[in-house]
């Protein structure tokens, strides 16, 4: 190829790429942090296979769930932040609805930069509004992700300590969505009232690092979120 050529291929490359760089800074939002994620490299835990993105970039609105998980796997969610990481166990029996909701947001990137924005003191740490990912704040706690989804209540599961997972919802009993909390300690006084679908197996010193406030000022963010199966 003659080099004349070579150079005007080089160029538009370089062009190309510059153009890439300049879209992806006017998507971003000012007062969130860039991420980097390495998606190759993910931690998945022994025995269990990641399940695979169904987008390529976080999407934030569906008009419903998709079906996010398999009949007979199990799941786990694996929530990657800037304050340590916190995997936690999927129970589909207990609330196979609130299950297939948060695998399927996870594979299609939804908790990708959203804040933790309700962290109480020995109450619970709250996620999953996308509304966190603008810098305005007065509007967190109050987002979705388009769809919701009803209350499902478990005999014998409860909030019996640190580290349950639980559904967030307004004061509908058909309004769970996208928004989720994890007790920070036993939370009684929450049963019956709110879903159970599943528990913290590693992590705990990440709940504990998670900045406290209503919202904090400087909030813990979700790196990333992806599900895994077995």
């Amino acid at each position: 190829m003659p080099r004349d050529t070579i150079r005007a291929v080089m160029r538009m490359n370089y062009l190309l790429y510059a153009l890439l760089l300049g879209l992806a800074a006017c998507d971003h939002q000012p007062g969130v942090p860039t991420m980097t994620v390495d998606y190759n490299n993910l931690y998945v835990p022994p025995g269990y296979t990641l399940a695979p993105f169904v987008s390529a970039a976080p999407v934030h609105s569906f008009s419903a769930a998709g079906q996010g998980v398999e009949a007979g796997k199990s799941y786990e969610v694996l929530f990657v932040t800037d304050a340590g990481n916190i995997e936690l166990a999927l129970s589909a029996a207990d609330a196979p609805l609130a299950v297939n909701s948060m695998v399927w947001l996870a594979r299609n990137h939804f908790y990708d930069g959203i804040a933790f924005h309700r962290v109480i003191e020995d109450f619970v740490a709250q996620a999953g509004d996308p509304n966190t990912l603008t810098a305005e704040s007065p509007s967190w706690g109050t987002g979705g992700c388009g769809y919701t989804f009803a209350l499902e209540v478990a005999t014998g599961r409860g909030f019996d300590g640190a580290g349950v997972l639980g559904m967030a919802r307004g004061d509908a009993t058909d309004s769970n969505g996208s928004q989720f909390f994890i007790t920070l300690t036993a939370q009684p006084t929450l049963n019956g009232q709110y879903t159970v679908f599943g528990n913290v197996v590693s992590g705990g010193a990440t709940l504990s690092a998670i900045r406290r406030g209503e919202p904090p000022s400087s909030p813990t963010r979700i790196t990333v979120a992806y599900a895994v199966y077995r």
